[in-house]
């Protein structure tokens, strides 16, 4: 194995992002202690050597101390979650109905049981709700000082469907949850992931009054939303009521392949008509049901690269944070793609996963390692929790040598085990690709700070 894999140093060509000789200068990357620098042949080389048999060049040794402190990695290694008491945040899956119908969702399929009903708008859904008495327990469980000394704890309120249409279990569950909050000494705080269909003045003071951050899924554009998603009228009206009422509020788009060249155009269209939204994520669509796997390839993946980097550019000038799950992850140093969930979903299971929380989907059993039971007890197997826990990038031999491995943790278990082999080989591509271009541009721009040159004058100085 070549040593500087072996010390978990990679590196890439920067002839992929600058016209200059493929084989000459690279970009070195550390990821367990977070450096990155640009390094010619002859400097890889010294290197090398230096890992093989250490000399008196004290210069050289500075250098590869620091490439090798994993102070970092083993101060992010130690937050590991490892059994419940790890859990600071709780996402409660209220329930399993929903009023849209979207072309990508990954839930849908666990609306479609004998238990199916029609809504008033005609789209099927499970009659599954979460049982107050059930959210209650979980809290009880969840806010308590025997299981965590964690300062702060945190409340997600999503759904295997819409959770606004469980509008009153939400009020019941905040206003608990701060009540057991006082008494056991934590601070709380509470987050809901809406369609953003559901919206009325009482619903915005309600969040207003308990600082609650509302992330609205919305594709922004008017002929992508309703291809995708529709209701975009509705959504639109209840977007500028919540924006205008200055409650913390993200949109969240999903970018697939009939958007990931309007990008752009959706950071225009954010600027033009929500001025006070100043968060936005867009997500890359996952290949998590037929419609989305028959869109993912190859020219999807590069084309969202260049269109996100440009749209975030835009953003920038805007005082506007555009990001995505990927470039979050370059920022942090993990085995795990997440920690892992203390997820409660409908019918009262608890799961490691909440993309996956009704028994008619796929994995659901596989994921779930607890029960509340009906008379409000909160059952778990920890050696199941355990073993779910244990699952990281070591699992995957693929991400062995890769240079966004401690970035990227492995990757989503759910999506690691819906994928075909080629589907996710072209995703991990796809990680692989974005995050050295984060990574570069990063160092990039540190370099032509630091010296107040452009980055062809840095490297040509070096030469002479």
């Amino acid at each position: 194995m070549d040593i500087l894999l072996k010390n978990e140093l990679y590196t890439c060509s920067l002839h992929e992002f600058l016209p200059v000789e493929k084989d000459r200068y690279f970009l070195l990357y550390a990821p367990l202690s977070t450096l990155s620098m640009i390094v010619t042949q002859d400097d890889l080389a010294r290197i090398r050597d230096f890992l093989t048999q250490p000399t008196q060049d004290e210069s050289l040794n500075e250098i590869v101390s620091a490439l090798l402190d994993r102070t970092p990695s083993e101060e992010a290694f130690a937050k590991r979650i490892s059994g419940m008491g790890g859990f600071e945040n709780m996402t409660l899956l209220l329930n399993n109905i929903c009023n849209f119908n979207c072309s990508y969702c990954y839930s849908a399929q666990g609306r479609s049981t004998a238990q199916r009903a029609e809504t008033k708008t005609g789209y099927p859904h499970s009659t599954a709700q979460l049982d107050e008495k059930k959210l209650f327990a979980a809290i009880d469980c969840f806010i308590d000082r025997k299981r965590t000394e964690a300062p702060q704890l945190s409340l997600s309120f999503l759904g295997g469907g819409e959770p606004m249409l469980s509008w009153k279990l939400i009020e019941k569950g905040v206003a608990y949850a701060k009540k057991r909050a006082e008494k056991e000494g934590f601070e709380p705080c509470f987050k809901i992931v809406s369609n953003g269909s559901v919206s009325t003045k009482n619903i915005i003071d309600f969040i207003k009054i308990h600082h609650i951050e509302l992330v609205v899924s919305f594709d922004i554009l008017e002929d992508i939303q309703n291809l995708q998603r529709k209701h975009f009228d509705l959504v639109t009206k209840n977007l500028h009521d919540l924006s205008e009422s200055g409650i913390m509020l993200t949109v969240n788009a999903v970018i697939s392949p009939y958007n990931v060249r309007r990008q752009v155009e959706m950071v225009e269209t954010i600027v033009r008509s929500y001025p006070k939204i100043d968060y936005l994520s867009f997500e890359p669509l996952m290949s998590l049901n037929d419609w989305s796997a028959d869109l993912i390839d190859k020219d999807f993946y590069d084309d969202f690269i260049v269109h996100f980097l440009q749209a975030r550019q835009l953003a920038q000038t805007h005082n506007i944070e555009l990001s995505c799950s990927i470039l979050r992850n370059v920022d942090c140093t993990v085995e795990r793609y997440c920690a892992g969930e203390f997820a409660v979903c409908a019918d009262g299971t608890v799961t490691i996963c909440p993309c996956v929380s009704s028994p008619e989907m796929e994995n659901y059993r596989q994921y779930v390692y607890g029960q509340i039971t009906n008379n409000g007890k909160v059952a778990i197997d920890n050696e199941k929790l355990s073993a779910l826990l244990d699952v990281d990038v070591h699992a995957y031999p693929m991400c062995k040598h890769c240079i966004a491995k401690w970035n990227c943790g492995g990757g989503c278990i759910n999506t690691n085990r819906m994928e075909t082999k080629n589907k996710k080989q072209m995703r991990c591509d796809f990680v692989r690709k974005f995050t050295t271009r984060i990574l570069w541009d990063r160092t990039k721009e540190q370099y032509e700070t630091d010296f107040q040159k452009s980055i062809i004058e840095i490297i040509n100085q070096s030469d002479n």
